[in-house]
C-alpha cells in the first residue's frame, strides 16, 4: 500500500478527534471539486474489520503491509526555528501519529501496519524521536553514520529511489547495500513505466548479488494494472508468461488447451507483410501453428514442432502449412482424446462457416507432430445465416459422447435497419473418417435483433464461447461478443435443443461490454467468462491517477461514463473475467454505462488491461498444484492466456507502458486472475471508504 500524503488541512470544521484537521490523499492535486479521502479515512479503513481480515488472508500476512507517506507539498522542517507553515506541518502530523498509533495499539495482534516516511532529509532526521513509531526512507544520500545505523528507531530504514538512479542504485551495490539487508523492508524502485524500464532495474539489481540476501526482496512501485506488470516481469521472474512465437507479421491468432498434455496450440496467419485488414484474404497466405508447454504458475515454454509428412515452411518455433481457408477463427481438441504418447488426437480448425479436422499427436520427447495431410472437412449450411457480415465458429466434444456440437455466431443483415447477432447450433454431429459433410443447424436464433450495428458500423466483427448441453434436458449455453464503432457488446443465451422439438431459448441482454474492437470470447468448463479486446483505454495508470488528461477530475471508479476515452484508441488489450452467473447479472442490467459495465472497480468482473497488441485470442486455465506445482494464487484462482498480434515498435507514447517490441509476432501472455487476492474484503472495504468521515 502507497498512500501520499498532500500537506494541506481540511477547509472543514476540523472533527474533534483531529482539532488540527487532517492531511489529504492525493498525488496530484487539480480539481478543487474532487472529494479527496484524507488521513481520518486512511486511519479508519486499516482499523476497520474488513481490513483486518484482508490483512490476515495475505499470503505473507507475517510481513503485513507499509504505508510510505509521500509528503506532497511538505515545507522545509528547521530544528531549531521552524517556520509558521512548517509547525502547522507538525501539529498535522502530530494528530495523524496519535490516531495512527491509536488505532494499532487497538489491534494488538494484528499482522503488522507499519507507517514510513518518505522522505524526510538528514537535516530534518532530529523529527524522528517525535514519531518513534515510524521510520523513513532512504532516497539517494545520507550521512556514512546512517548507512549502518539499525538502531530501533534509526533512521533511513528502507530504501526508496527512483528506478532509473543508476548513480545511487550502484553505489548502495557497490556496498553490498551495506545496512539494509539486515532490516526487514523491502527495497523499492519508483515508478518504471514501460516493459524495458522494469527489464533494466530487474538485470541492474540482480547484478548486484546481494550477499546475503536480501530476504525481503525488492519491490517496484508501479501505477499500472497488475495483470499487465505480471506479463512485463514474466521473462525474468519466470512466472507467468510473455512469450513470442512464429514469424513476424503474423496475424489473427488462435488458442486451445490440450490439458491431458498440458501443452498450449496456437495457430495464426502468416501474413507475408499484409496489413491486419488484407492479411486473412491473402491467397498467399499460410498456417502457422506452435506448441507450448505449461509448466509451474503458468509459464508456457515452446516445445519442438513438426509435420507429419515432413516439410515445413520456416516458421520459429512451430510448423506453418497450407490450409483451404485463408484464416482460422478457432481450434479445438478435446482432452479426452490426449491420453497416451504417440496416439493420434484429432485437432480442429474452424474458419468462416467450415470446420476442418487434422491430427496431433506428442511424442514421448515433447514433440508435438502436426498431421493436415488429409483432412476432414464439416460445412455448415449457409443458406440460414446469410447474408451474413461476420462470423465466428467453434466445435466442441459433446460430454459422454464421441459426436460434436458446432456451433456458429453470425452478424447478420437480416434485421433492418440494425443487424443482428445470430446463433446458429448443429449437434450430434460425427465426423467422417475422410472427405466432406455438410450440416444442417438445428437451431438458427437471432439473440440480439438490436445488436446497435449497421451497414455503417466500422470494424465489425464477433466472437462467442459456448458449452454443449451437459446431460439431456440440460441447454448449451454461449456467450456472444461483437463490435463495432469501437464498442465491444455481449448477450448470452440458454438453448434447450431437441431434434423433435425445436429450440426454445432464453436471452440475456445485449449489453455494452466496454471500449474496443475484436473481442475473443471463452467459457470454461468451470463457468468462467473470459473476454479480451483491443484498440481499448488503460483503465488505472499514473496518468489517470494524476488526472493529467482531461477528465475533469473523475476517479477512477467513475470513468465508466468518461467520454475521453471516445476519441483517444491505443492498441491496448483489455480483459473481462468472471463466473457466468456474475456477467449474466450485468448483461441483464443493460447500457448503464457509457463505456460499459467493465471496471476494475468490480469485486466479481475482472477488468483491467494485460499487453499492448491486436486480436487477441483467449481461453483460462485453473491452478493445478500437483501437476504444474501452482503456487503463486490461491486455490479457485485461475490463469488467462491470449495470444495476440504483438506491436511492430515499443509504444513509448503509451500511458499504459509499453510492452518491448516483438516485430510483430504472435505473443503468448498469461497471468493471475480469480483468487488472485481477497475480492471480498475489497469490497467490503470500499464500503468503508464511502461512509463520511468520523
Amino acid at each position: 500500500v502507497q498512500s501520499r500524503l498532500q500537506g494541506m488541512s481540511s477547509a472543514a470544521t476540523p472533527p474533534q478527534r483531529f482539532p488540527h484537521g487532517c492531511f489529504v490523499l492525493c498525488h496530484y492535486y487539480r480539481n478543487s471539486t474532487t472529494d479527496f479521502n484524507t488521513t481520518i479515512d486512511l486511519v479508519d479503513m486499516l482499523g476497520a474489520a474488513p481490513m483486518q481480515a484482508l490483512l490476515a488472508g495475505l499470503p505473507d500476512a507475517a510481513n503485513g503491509i507499509v504505508v510510505q507517506m509521500c509528503q506532497k507539498n511538505k515545507p522545509a522542517l528547521s530544528c531549531t526555528s521552524p517556520s509558521a507553515d512548517a509547525t502547522n506541518w507538525m501539529a498535522l502530523y502530530d494528530t495523524f501519529y496519535a490516531a495512527a498509533t491509536a488505532m494499532l495499539d487497538a489491534h494488538p495482534n494484528s499482522p503488522p501496519i507499519r507507517f514510513v516516511f518518505d522522505a524526510l532529509s538528514y537535516d530534518e532526521s532530529c523529527y524522528f524521536a517525535k514519531w518513534p513509531r515510524f521510520v523513513s526512507t532512504y532516497t539517494g544520500s545520507a550521512p556514512q553514520s546512517a548507512m549502518n545505523n539499525t538502531g530501533a528507531n534509526a533512521e533511513f530504514q528502507m530504501v526508496n529511489m527512483e528506478w532509473d538512479n543508476d548513480k545511487a542504485w550502484d553505489a548502495l551495490g557497490a556496498g553490498n547495500f551495506f545496512k539494509f539487508p539486515t532490516v526487514d523492508y523491502a527495497f523499492v524502485a519508483w515508478e518504471p513505466w514501460h516493459q524495458s524500464q522494469i527489464t533494466s532495474f530487474q538485470q541492474r539489481y540482480l547484478g548486484y548479488g546481494v550477499t546475503p540476501v536480501h530476504e525481503a526482496g525488492v519491490l517496484m512501485a508501479y501505477n499500472s494494472d497488475p495483470a499487465l506488470f505480471h506479463v512485463f516481469t514474466a521473462n525474468m521472474t519466470g512466472q507467468h508468461s510473455n512469450v513470442p512465437i512464429g514469424s513476424p507479421r503474423a496475424r489473427n491468432p488462435s488458442v486451445t488447451y490440450v490439458d491431458a498434455w498440458g501443452v498450449l496450440i496456437t495457430c495464426a496467419v502468416q501474413s507475408s507483410g499484409q496489413d491486419r485488414a488484407t492479411a486473412a484474404a491473402a491467397s498467399s497466405a499460410k498456417i502457422e501453428c506452435s506448441a507450448l508447454a505449461r509448466g509451474q504458475n503458468a509459464r508456457f515454454t515452446p516445445v519442438p514442432s513438426a509435420l507429419a509428412e515432413g516439410s515445413s515452411a520456416p516458421c520459429p518455433d512451430g510448423v506453418a502449412f497450407a490450409f483451404p481457408a485463408p484464416s482460422v477463427d478457432s481450434i479445438y481438441v478435446d482432452s479426452t482424446d490426449a491420453t497416451a504418447d504417440g496416439a493420434p488426437v484429432p485437432f480442429f480448425m474452424a474458419s468462416g462457416l467450415s470446420v476442418t479436422r487434422g491430427f496431433l499427436s506428442r511424442a514421448a520427447d515433447g514433440t508435438v507432430t502436426f498431421n493436415v495431410s488429409a483432412m476432414t472437412s464439416i460445412f455448415l449450411n449457409r443458406t440460414a445465416i446469410l447474408p451474413a457480415v461476420a462470423t465466428h465458429v467453434r466445435i466442441q466434444r459433446e460430454p459422454g459422447a464421441p459426436t460434436y456440437t458446432l456451433a456458429a455466431s453470425a452478424i447478420t443483415s437480416t434485421a433492418s435497419p440494425n443487424y443482428a447477432i445470430t446463433v446458429a447450433v448443429a449437434t450430434g454431429v460425427s465426423v467422417p473418417a475422410t472427405g466432406t459433410l455438410e450440416v444442417s443447424p438445428i437451431a438458427v436464433v437471432d439473440i440480439a435483433a438490436a445488436s446497435g450495428l449497421t451497414a455503417s458500423s466500422k470494424d465489425i466483427s464477433v466472437s462467442h464461447g459456448f458449452q454443449p448441453a451437459a446431460s439431456a434436458g440440460a441447454p448449451l449455453k454461449v456467450f456472444v461478443a461483437w463490435s463495432g464503432d469501437r464498442a465491444v457488446s455481449m448477450v448470452t443465451a440458454d438453448m434447450w435443443i431437441s431434434a423433435t422439438n425445436g429450440v426454445s431459448t432464453s436471452t440475456v441482454g445485449p449489453a455494452k461490454v466496454g471500449v474496443g474492437r475484436r473481442p475473443s470470447v471463452d467459457l470454461a468448463a468451470d463457468g468462467t467468462v473470459t473476454t479480451t479486446y483491443g484498440d481499448s483505454f488503460c483503465y488505472n495508470t499514473q496518468f489517470v491517477d494524476d488526472d493529467m488528461v482531461v477528465f475533469d477530475g473523475q476517479k477512477i471508479c467513475n470513468l465508466q461514463d468518461a467520454a475521453t476515452f471516445e476519441i483517444l484508441p491505443n492498441p491496448v488489450l483489455s480483459y473481462v473475467v468472471g463466473a457466468a452467473d456474475a456477467v449474466t447479472a450485468r448483461l441483464r442490467a443493460g447500457d448503464v454505462h457509457r463505456n460499459g459495465f467493465a471496471t476494475v472497480c468490480d469485486a466479481e468482473v475482472l477488468h483491467g488491461t494485460f499487453d499492448l497488441g491486436y486480436g487477441a485470442a483467449v481461453l483460462s486455465v485453473g491452478k493445478n498444484t500437483a501437476r504444474f506445482g501452482d503456487d503463486s494464487i490461491p486455490d479457485g484462482g485461475r490463469w488467462v492466456v491470449a495470444a495476440a498480434e504483438s506491436l511492430a515498435l515499443e509504444d513509448l507514447l503509451c500511458t499504459c507502458g509499453s510492452p518491448v517490441s516483438h516485430g510483430e509476432r504472435i505473443v503468448v501472455d498469461a497471468f493471475p486472475v480469480k483468487g488472485f487476492y481477497n475480492r471480498t474484503a475489497v469490497a467490503a472495504l470500499a464500503a468503508v471508504a464511502a461512509e463520511p468521515s468520523l
